[in-house]
């Protein structure tokens, strides 16, 4: 029997609340940007640092941990790429180490990434927009989700695995996320006082 603390978690699954979160913070901080330039920067410094460390931490777990590494000039490209070019994938060599990948998480931050990239214009078409339009927006996303779960039998393996690392089939949440904060001022009083219903829905 499940615990009433895994219960409550399982409600709130990890990679969605986090592409919700970042949908929501990042349409705030967009409005609290003077300009793009200044955006990108608070992006950089939000998400770089951190990648680069945890990738550190990972490759030096795996030098110290992993018997079967034979070639430190393979790990240290594997760090090349995942850190700095942000190339997902992982070599062939690393696949006995951990459960089969050093972060299984990472790929969560090329989505994040990516939906950095187009926030600022989506912003800039979005800002202001009544109700209808947003759930016109996030209803086109659930489509677009929806058909990619169908990809995997249409794309080639290789292109399906990458189709799968892009923002298309994620954007939804992202998408609700900034609804959220753009419409804030009206969906938080009213998630505040009916947040019991809401919780027993999901």
């Amino acid at each position: 029997t499940p615990s009433l603390l895994s219960i409550v978690f399982g409600l709130f699954p990890g990679v969605p609340v986090f592409f919700f979160l970042s949908g929501f913070l990042v349409w705030n901080s967009v409005e609290k940007s003077d300009n793009i330039v200044e955006f990108g920067k608070k992006r950089f410094w939000r998400i770089f640092p951190q990648l680069w460390s945890a990738n550190l931490i990972g490759i030096i777990a795996i030098i110290f941990t992993y018997t079967e590494l034979t070639s430190y000039t393979k790990i240290a490209f594997y760090g090349l790429k995942s850190g700095i070019l942000l190339i997902p994938g992982t070599p062939d060599f690393l696949n006995n180490y951990g459960c089969g990948t050093p972060n299984g998480a990472l790929w969560t931050i090329y989505v994040t990434i990516q939906f950095y990239l187009v926030v600022y214009f989506i912003h800039k078409l979005l800002h202001g927009k009544c109700m209808l339009t947003w759930i016109m927006i996030i209803a086109a996303s659930l489509v677009v989700a929806f058909v990619s779960n169908y990809s995997q039998y249409i794309l080639p393996r290789n292109l399906y695995n990458i189709y799968n690392l892009t923002i298309f089939r994620y954007f939804w949440l992202f998408a609700i996320g900034s609804f959220v904060a753009e419409k804030r001022d009206k969906i938080i009083p009213f998630l505040k006082k009916y947040w019991l219903v809401f919780i027993g829905c999901v």
